[in-house]
């Protein structure tokens, strides 16, 4: 029902449900081990632009949250990990906490190297500590994994004082793509590709 809710955007009484899943209620002793649970919490608690409900947003809830899903799934498998981790680095980072978050998000990608999304959070980690070079090659990858964060770089503010260094990036990672499609056999032979 929690799940079913939060999709629905129906932040309180998702997050009234996934509590009584994890606590029990009357007869049901609920599922204090399972960290599907504790990852739904974490996630409502964080909100949304689309469910904003103050009554729900507790950021230090949500990283607790999220840190208890990442312990609780330790057997079931990187991705799933990793995707809890780059979510507890979120949370640490909203909340200020740069080192935690770095901390989260590096595990994050050692457990999962095509989660994009923990390179993007890790590069606006460098850049607060001042380390564009890391930032750089950190969004570097996130774009090689998800190109579409392009789009988040321009809206996202931590990124405006290097905008330049970010079309940099952008446009070395066109020059690659270029490069790979004009190396491949099919369109080297292809005469109407020649131009």
């Amino acid at each position: 029902i929690a799940r079913r809710l939060f999709v629905e955007e129906s932040g309180q009484l998702a997050l009234r449900h996934v509590e009584h899943a994890i606590a029990g209620r009357g007869d049901h002793t609920g599922y204090p081990l399972e960290h599907r649970f504790f990852l739904l919490r974490g996630q409502l608690r964080m909100g949304s632009c689309r469910d904003y409900d103050a009554g729900s947003i507790d950021l230090k809830a949500a990283l607790r949250d999220f840190e208890a899903a990442a312990k609780l799934a330790r057997k079931s498998g990187h991705k799933a990990r990793s995707d809890i981790l780059c979510q507890a680095g979120w949370a640490s980072y909203c909340l200020g906490d740069i080192t935690r978050s770095l901390g989260h998000l590096t595990n994050a990608i050692e457990l999962g190297r095509s989660n994009s999304l923990a390179y993007f959070y890790r590069a606006k980690c460098h850049l607060h500590q001042g380390k564009v070079d890391e930032a750089m090659e950190d969004l570097a990858e996130a774009l090689r994994l998800d190109i579409a964060l392009a789009t988040r770089t321009g809206a996202e503010s931590d990124f405006v004082d290097v905008s330049e260094r970010v079309t940099s990036v952008i446009g070395d990672l066109r020059d690659e793509v270029l490069a790979d499609v004009l190396s491949s056999s099919e369109f080297v032979n292809d005469p109407d590709f020649q131009g």
